[in-house]
């Protein structure tokens, strides 16, 4: 079992979680981490590769992916590593192996609405849910809406960090935009000089969850 420790920036490794847990180790501390301070820095998402092999001699693919916080307090950045464990060593990383596989993400400098989920999908690409720096930041300028700002968005990657030919757009990481209550909430402002907060937002989404799940299971026509 790997998980990470948001405030400390280590990478931990449990060995056999659901039998005889043991006591958990360190895999490795990542390096330019900037722990939180009442925030939502440090260290977030974790990932294995699709591919991460079972057994122990196998030394193909062994790569563990981890989003941080990076930079300064006053300046963070958000940013995609790898590290590759170490076969004669299992539970470690290989020294030397972290990787940086994106540019840093420049968040603004409050520090919140962070974001740094991860997972990979079948075809194994890499997805990277990215915040949007807090509502005094959102809302202050309109870069939910700028494809080329990568705050406020899902992005998509290969695994080795470049970007899929198949992406929205050409020779750029974003995936989806307009993902966060308070894009919601900047667009509807925006567009129509309407102001909600995020808390009914969040309400009326889940009011309605119930219809939209039940409309995408829906039996498609044959012919539209």
């Amino acid at each position: 079992l790997f998980y990470v420790e948001n405030a400390t920036g280590q990478i931990m490794v449990v060995t056999n979680p659901t039998t005889t847990p043991g006591t958990p180790t360190i895999f490795a501390t990542v390096s330019g981490f900037v722990a939180p301070a009442s925030n939502d820095l440090g260290l977030h998402g974790i990932v294995l590769h699709p591919n991460f092999p079972l057994a122990a001699g196998d030394s193909t693919n062994r790569y563990v992916y981890v989003c941080h916080a990076t930079g300064t307090p006053g300046a963070p950045q958000l940013i995609v590593k790898r590290f590759l464990e170490n076969t004669a060593a299992l539970g470690t990383a290989f020294g030397g192996s972290e990787t940086a596989l994106i540019s840093g993400v420049d968040m603004g400098s409050s520090g919140n609405n962070f974001g740094g989920r991860m997972c990979f999908d079948a075809a194994n690409l890499l997805y990277v849910g990215v915040g949007d720096g807090g509502a005094a930041i959102s809302l202050a300028g309109t870069f939910a809406q700028d494809v080329n700002d990568r705050r406020g968005k899902v992005l998509r990657y290969q695994e080795n960090g470049s970007i899929p030919l198949g992406n929205p757009f050409t020779s750029n990481a974003m995936y989806a935009r307009g993902m966060t209550v308070r894009e919601i909430q900047g667009f509807l402002v925006e567009q129509y000089g309407t102001e909600v907060s995020p808390d009914f937002i969040s309400s009326v989404t889940d009011a309605v969850m119930a219809e939209v799940t039940a409309w995408q299971s829906r039996p498609l026509e044959p012919m539209y």
